[in-house]
């Protein structure tokens, strides 16, 4: 089967499928060459059908899109393998595995297969709760990966590594030249990993948007560092910091404080830890500093738009509503000319 337009197939894989069911599919993934994106979202695949459906698919060498989400067992070296062969054979620009377990040699055959691979989006997601983590030297490999892979742009991590996993995976994202959307979701980041992480912000960092969520206790100390650190950043737009913490007068002052000197920071999350006093005066100092930059006309629309909403969800993400296109220009022209690079505004003429 060759030309026509690209398939963009989604499949989910019950517990009751058994083995022939499954041939017809690996048939039509040998003969296809117009599957570019594939998404398996809780599946279990009997005996060896998962090596049958990925060496189809390392064998056409057309998937660009890769989302493979496996229900909770021991998966054995062979079917990592091939797992690795389809990443190697195929020019995958985007790649999500949800897996319960994946031991530091599983870790290091996906990140060599996908090295040279044209990669802009990678996700890792865990099973913390089970008890299974990835060991510190997985979390060593991937931030190596990453440190050296010459386009990915955005990584998303949840669950799956312990304190020790994300510090040992910091050091080397930090070196990326590329990655630019950063989040970490339930997984424990020490305040060593915060420390860092203030230190990239205020020195070379790359990120424009960074997340992390859940599990994690920081200290007051630590955040106090992210927030001095916003006074030198200048590539940072949004920042979440929705853990567990208490954020005292003094770390309440820096990040106030720090809003008076950056420009470029738009949205600022904090969830959880801050009694309703101390995030809204943080959200009112940023609001303001967003509503000085915006013209008289558009300011009341605006402040919906720029900045913090005051109510979030359970996801922590603020509540948005959608302007006329001419609002929205109104909006861009003004705040975003006071960045070094105004181009992309022709865009909106």
């Amino acid at each position: 089967m060759a030309g026509g337009e690209n398939l963009s197939l989604s499949f989910n894989i019950g517990l009751g499928t058994r083995a022939p069911e499954l041939e017809l599919l690996v048939y039509f993934l040998q003969v296809c060459d117009a599957v570019t994106s594939l998404e398996f979202s809780f599946c279990e695949f009997p005996g060896q059908t998962l090596v049958g459906v990925l060496d189809a698919l390392a064998q056409r060498k057309v998937l660009e899109r890769f989302s493979l989400t496996l229900e909770e067992k021991e998966y054995s070296e062979e079917e990592i393998a091939s797992l690795a062969r389809c990443l190697k054979q195929c020019p995958i620009r985007m790649f999500s595995l949800i897996i319960s377990s994946l031991k530091e040699n599983d870790m290091a055959m996906i990140c060599d297969a996908l090295a040279d691979r044209p990669l802009e989006f990678l996700e890792f997601q865990g099973d913390t709760e089970s008890g299974r983590v990835m060991p510190s030297e997985g979390g060593a490999v991937l931030g190596r990966f990453i440190g050296m892979h010459p386009t990915l742009s955005k990584l998303v991590v949840v669950q799956g590594f312990d304190k020790q996993g994300v510090d040992a995976l910091l050091p080397g994202l930090m070196k990326s030249q590329c990655l630019q959307d950063l989040r970490i979701g339930h997984c424990c980041i020490s305040d060593e990993g915060l420390l860092a992480m203030a230190e990239n912000f205020k020195s070379s960092s790359q990120f424009k948007l960074v997340h992390f969520w859940g599990y994690s206790r920081a200290e007051n100390e630590s955040i106090k560092c992210i927030a001095e650190a916003l006074k030198e950043n200048a590539t940072l737009e949004q920042l979440a910091l929705n853990f567990n913490f208490e954020l005292d007068g003094v770390a309440q002052g820096a990040f106030i404080d720090a809003l008076s000197h950056n420009v470029t920071l738009t949205e600022l999350i904090f969830n959880g830890g801050l009694n309703d006093y101390r995030r809204n005066a943080t959200i009112d100092n940023l609001l303001l500093r967003n509503k000085n930059l915006i013209p008289a006309a558009v300011r009341r629309a605006a402040l919906m738009l720029i900045g913090i909403c005051r109510s979030n969800n359970y996801e922590g993400m603020g509540k948005f509503v959608v302007f006329p296109k001419d609002v929205v220009r109104l909006i861009a022209q003004a705040v975003w000319a006071t960045r070094r690079d105004p181009v992309w505004i022709q865009a909106l003429e």
